[in-house]
């Protein structure tokens, strides 16, 4: 879903704070995590103070869940529309494919 409003150029959305971390991987997509419905219409209100977009550390969440012992691949040798969404990411990161 994520992903989907990036590309239909949303600049942010709405989760959950348990989709949050997730679909703030998405490049350029501001994501807010919100607890309940009041905390929408504050939020649309301008009346929800200190809420910030999430920050999510992808590489970081990554090597919590993996552990390779292969070499690293390069960022700039993958093809295809992953790049657009996750190019913000260094070259130096592992990849966990499947």
């Amino acid at each position: 879903m994520a992903i989907n409003a990036s590309e239909l150029g949303f600049a942010g959305m709405l989760v959950s704070p348990q989709n949050a971390p997730e679909a703030g991987m998405v490049n350029q997509l501001k994501v807010y995590g919100m607890a309940n419905l009041r905390q929408v219409v504050e939020f649309f209100n301008g009346s929800l103070d200190g809420v910030d977009p999430v920050k999510v550390d992808t590489w970081d969440e990554v090597l919590q869940e993996t552990e390779l012992d292969t070499p690293k691949p390069r960022l700039r040798s993958i093809k295809g529309g992953g790049a657009k969404y996750f190019g913000h990411l260094d070259d130096d990161a592992i990849c966990r494919l499947g």
